[in-house]
């Protein structure tokens, strides 16, 4: 039936007269508007926290560099501290972003994931910390702080990154062994059918 929101399929034996396309072109869009929000807004929020995430680290990024335009040991130690309590909330951020949402990715995923990928790249941006700190002015600053930065190196060797349950992580790697079963699949169908 043409005129229609999504392909509809009607038989036949039965004419489609004016107002039974109107009566399904008003339920298709009813149905669109009660569908598609909820699914859309558990995709989008958990995007958007992920953009929320990759905005912060490049927030941290810049922040580091403010340690070192102070010769005073004391504020660039307490300056030091403050962005570790940074890199912290950001850490305990994403692992609360995973915690609330990893059961919902992992089934979304299954639908909407090239979105999901797209997140997961996004987070792995956090081993871009540690790159600003090796490049950084650490060498110029108290002894405390040189002695705290292995520790803050090593933290950022694990990437953060959002799980999908059923699936492993959300990255596009996942995406393409989605992709290259799905073809597999098919191609397999045809062939049988």
């Amino acid at each position: 039936m043409c005129g229609m929101l999504s392909p509809t399929w009607w038989p036949n034996t039965i004419q489609a007269t004016l107002p039974i396309k109107r009566f399904y072109l008003i339920y298709q869009i009813l149905a669109t508007s009660w569908i598609l929000p909820p699914t859309l807004t558990l995709c989008f929020i958990i995007y958007e926290a992920g953009g929320l995430i990759d905005v912060r680290i490049d927030h941290l990024k810049e922040v580091y560099d403010n340690i070192f335009e102070t010769d005073n040991e004391e504020e660039q130690f307490k300056r030091f501290k403050l962005w570790v309590r940074y890199h912290q909330d950001i850490i305990g951020l994403c692992e609360h972003l995973n915690r609330i949402s990893k059961r919902t990715i992992g089934h979304v995923l299954l639908i909407a994931a090239i979105v999901m990928g797209c997140i997961g790249n996004q987070l792995i941006k956090t081993l871009d910390i540690r790159d600003t700190i090796y490049e950084g002015k650490w060498y110029m600053c108290d002894e405390r702080v040189k002695s705290w930065m292995p520790f803050v190196l090593l933290r950022c060797q694990k990437p953060m990154s959002l799980d999908a349950l059923p699936l492993g992580s959300a990255n596009y790697p996942l995406f393409l062994l989605i992709i290259k079963t799905t073809y597999s699949y098919i191609t397999l169908l045809n062939q049988v059918v």
